[in-house]
């Protein structure tokens, strides 16, 4: 195993440490993202049904002003009252034209508040038809005055049933608040276990890849040791083979390198100059004896060869 394989082993086990505990963060902020966008979604249409509801209490209170002023001019015949009427209904109608707009999404409500809406034109119209038969000289009608209780008494009836469905609504959604909430804080903590046993777990992994690794270069090494242990044993081995053949041998042998130095002169070599004994030397051999040994090996040979 060499360096670079090392480094490449270490870098691959640093991104893999890093990389699987970043996508699991991204995949979680993801997923938070999601539930986060969906409460606010419930936050916001939470909100939309209390505007509902306020916008639907203004109109019904502008409805019952108008009443109140419509009585007042009954009774008392002053001019005034009537001022306030057509103010209380103006208003009224442009309440009940921003309710219808807020719940346009919603066909019940909006079937609620058309029920309403024509609820209203009748209570208005049989308002007007009141004021103008009123005169000094003629009281009012106790006859219309009931069936104009009765129109308003209609027309709360209605608002409170367009109330009950908004109510039911918004509880519904604050519910789903409440359930989104619960989700988000269990996905959290759910998510950051996740993250810690992801980044436990690879750490863990890539340690132990790390430590076998490790193991293996260490038994790879030793077995190289061992090898070049046997290696030179054998090559000693071979070498005293070597040294005890040549020394053994009858004839006198002298071993020199390239360059003619001396490297092994056994005993029978003793009659030889400068041979008493069979040695290891490194000293150059003279030339003389050196070309006299040649010459003895070729009349050797040329005898070996008439023989």
């Amino acid at each position: 195993m060499t360096l670079d394989s090392d480094s490449a082993r270490f870098s691959q086990a640093l991104r893999a440490a890093i990389f699987w505990p970043l996508g699991v963060v991204l995949a979680a902020a993801a997923l938070l993202v999601v539930v986060i966008f969906q409460l606010m979604d419930e936050v916001a249409w939470s909100t939309h049904s209390y505007q509902v509801l306020a916008e639907m209490r203004l109109c019904e209170n502008e409805m019952t002003s108008s009443q109140n002023s419509v009585r007042g001019y009954l009774l008392t015949g002053d001019s005034s009252f009537v001022t306030e009427y057509n103010a209380s209904r103006n208003q009224a109608v442009a309440d009940l034209n921003a309710l219808m707009a807020l719940v346009k999404d919603n066909p019940e409500q909006t079937r609620n508040a058309m029920d309403i809406s024509q609820a209203k034109e009748t209570w208005f119209n049989h308002e007007q038809i009141m004021i103008s038969q009123r005169t000094p000289q003629v009281p009012a009608n106790p006859d219309w005055v009931k069936m104009g209780s009765m129109i308003l008494n209609d027309i709360h009836a209605r608002f409170d049933r367009f109330a009950q469905n908004e109510i039911k609504l918004r509880d519904m959604r604050l519910r789903h608040v409440r359930r989104l909430k619960d989700i988000l804080a269990y996905s959290g903590a759910a998510l950051a276990a996740l993250l810690a046993l992801t980044i436990v777990y690879q750490v863990r992994r890539q340690m132990l890849e790390l430590a076998k690794s490790y193991r293996d270069a260490l038994a790879a090494t030793e077995q190289r040791q061992a090898a070049l242990a046997r290696s030179e044993s054998d090559l000693e081995a071979q070498k005293e083979w070597l040294r005890v053949t040549l020394t053994s041998i009858g004839d006198g042998v002298i071993v020199t390198d390239a360059a003619g130095r001396v490297v092994l002169m056994n005993t029978s070599r003793s009659g030889s100059p400068g041979g008493r004994r069979s040695r290891r030397c490194t000293s150059p051999w003279p030339a003389s004896s050196r070309s006299s040994m040649r010459t003895r090996a070729r009349r050797s040979k040329t005898r070996s060869r008439w023989s």
